[in-house]
This record gives C-alpha cells, structure tokens and sequence, in this order.
C-alpha cells in the first residue's frame, strides 16, 4: 500500500492534458512552495500509523533542483530516521547524481510515470519526449533503486494501445506498475472524457 504527499503543488510548465497543476489549463489548483519538513514529516508519520508500506513525496514541475531538492533531501534523512516505512519520490526529470543522493538519504523507490503508449503520448504531452521518461527509468534501474512506473487509462486511448504500454513497462523491467483512471478536472483539456465501465478496467488490468 503506498501513499504520496504533495510536497509542491501548481505553476508547472509542462502541459499534460490530465493535470490541474498545468500552467497551460485554468484550474482552481492550489499553488505553493516545498512543503515545510514538519508537515512532510506529520504526513509520514501519520501514514506509516495507518499500515501504509511505503510514502512519497511528489512534487509538481518538470523537476526539482537547487535549494528545493536540498530540503526534500533533509527530509528524507528525518523521515528515514524517525520513521519505519520505505521512502518514494515522484520529483519528475531527475540526474544520475541526484539519485545518488536521494538513494544515499533513504529513498528506496523512485515513480515516474510514462503515462501511455509512445503513439498516443504526443495526443498527451508536447513540452517532453517519451524518450526523456525512459531514460529517467534507465537512470532510477542504473542507481539500484526499485523503479515504479505505469500510466494513466481513459483519456482516449485504445486497448492496443494500453497493451504497448504494458510491453513497454515489461521491456523496462519495471518492478511496481500503478494503473491510475482518469478523473476529468474541469478547466483541463480532457474534463469532458466519458468515464471507463467497470468491465473495461476489470479487463484493462487482466490485460497487464
């Protein structure tokens, strides 16, 4: 069981279809800074109190770099000292080195999602390329660290399609695969998507 804290939230220039925290859609989005240590820590805490296996912070934006990521860095030290859960990140494009240092303070687990198939991706996202999320995975496989990655159903995609991505999470050697469903939010480009029926996700996650 994992769960994740919004540890920066809004302002991010990328523009992603599905997301509220896109500079390129008018969302009510709420927008602010790296989250003080203390509530990252209460939210670790607090997880790790109800069962949760492993907690993340997830931070909006193509990356995190500079003085930002030396904070998340000192909270993964706190958290890996005071807390007995394993530790994610999901800090988007992300260096060899900071890896090392995100490995070195008690990150076992790094996500990033390829979201869907390399076909459909640019019906998706234009600001990135498919081929800068694979070689963030390579990078998280290279570090020794266990790679999360999966994708996003129902934003128009076909069952094919949906298979190309579960061979190309295979062929990645992926070690957790998170199958997430679309929740339309209004004032993005995909708020009029019809909602998936039971059956097509039931079948959906047979398939992977």
């Amino acid at each position: 069981l994992c769960s994740n804290n919004n540890g920066r939230s809004g302002r991010c220039p990328e523009n992603c279809k599905y997301c509220a925290q896109s500079v390129h859609h008018h969302t009510s989005c709420e927008i602010y800074d790296f989250l003080p240590e203390e509530k990252i820590l209460e939210a670790c805490k607090m997880n790790e109190e109800e069962g949760v296996d492993r907690f993340s912070i997830v931070t909006a934006g193509k990356a995190l770099t500079g003085k930002e990521f030396d904070q998340a860095i000192h909270a993964y030290e706190t958290m890996y000292k005071e807390c007995n859960i394993d530790l994610c990140a999901s800090m988007g494009f992300i260096s060899a080195e900071q890896l090392h240092r995100l490995h070195e303070a008690g990150v076992t687990s790094y996500h990033h999602n390829i979201e869907t198939s390399r076909r459909n991706f640019p019906n998706i996202c234009t600001t990135h390329t498919y081929d800068m999320k694979i070689e963030t995975l390579k990078k998280v496989k290279a570090e020794g660290m266990c790679a999360c990655s999966g994708g996003i159903i129902g934003m128009g995609e076909n069952m094919r399609q949906r298979a190309e991505l579960a061979f190309t999470l295979k062929s990645l050697d992926i070690s957790s695969i998170p199958l997430n469903l679309l929740h339309p939010i209004k004032g993005t480009p995909l708020e009029t998507m019809p909602p998936l029926g039971e059956e097509e996700i039931l079948r959906t996650i047979a398939l992977f």
